[in-house]
């Protein structure tokens, strides 16, 4: 939902000082965003091995260029209200990585991430109805493993409460009884208020 125009404003601001990226949102969520800014270093090795740092210079036939990530500078997150922009200073990075998140939509930031420069036009667009409903529906099945592997450790942590453990379901788990709410093993599990029957737990 994150769409760009790489490089548009590039040829239209030569010579000139461009140190602002713009962001739209088209969309009718606000949108929260997290910007990383890099400084990139080009830094040439000659051939005695002493380093020179230039920016953006070609290293020529005899020597090897290396490209190493410079100074990560301090990071930016905001929300862009719908159908509004925001304007993020860049300074003299040249690169922006970008990561956001609909509010209201998303539960957190998703997974992808951009990276931009201060000649790009950059903006969200509104999800279509079927992406809300696929968003929503991985939501819920998210939610729902995460219930089941949370109740899963802890049915599996609780002993079984039957003073006859000898006759514990070997290497099962045990569940709670919706009665008494006491843990007991598959062997256990059932209701057996009665002397005879082989099994189940006296349920007060």
């Amino acid at each position: 939902m994150l769409r760009s125009n790489p490089n548009v404003k590039k040829s239209s601001m030569m010579g000139k000082n461009l140190n602002k990226l713009t962001i739209e949102n088209r969309s009718d969520y606000e949108v929260k965003y997290h910007a990383d800014f890099y400084e990139n270093t080009t830094v040439i090795h000659d051939e005695k091995g002493g380093n020179i740092k230039v920016m953006g210079v070609g290293a020529g036939a005899n020597k090897k260029v290396d490209y190493v990530k410079g100074e990560l500078l301090q990071p930016e997150t905001g929300f862009i209200p719908p159908q509004e922009s925001t304007y993020i200073t860049v300074d003299d990075s040249k690169k922006v990585k970008l990561k956001y998140c609909y509010v209201g939509l998303h539960d957190d930031y998703t997974e992808e991430e951009r990276n931009f420069t201060i000649y790009d036009e950059v903006w969200f667009v509104q999800p279509t109805p079927e992406k809300i409903k696929q968003i929503e529906e991985q939501h819920r099945i998210k939610e729902e493993e995460e219930c089941l592997k949370k109740a899963e450790e802890n049915i599996i942590a609780m002993p079984c409460a039957s003073t006859y453990q000898h006759m514990c379901t070997k290497g099962g788990i045990t569940r709670q009884c919706p009665y008494c709410k006491h843990f007991f093993c598959d062997h256990h599990f059932e209701v057996n208020n009665k002397l005879i029957g082989n099994g189940g737990h006296i349920c007060y």
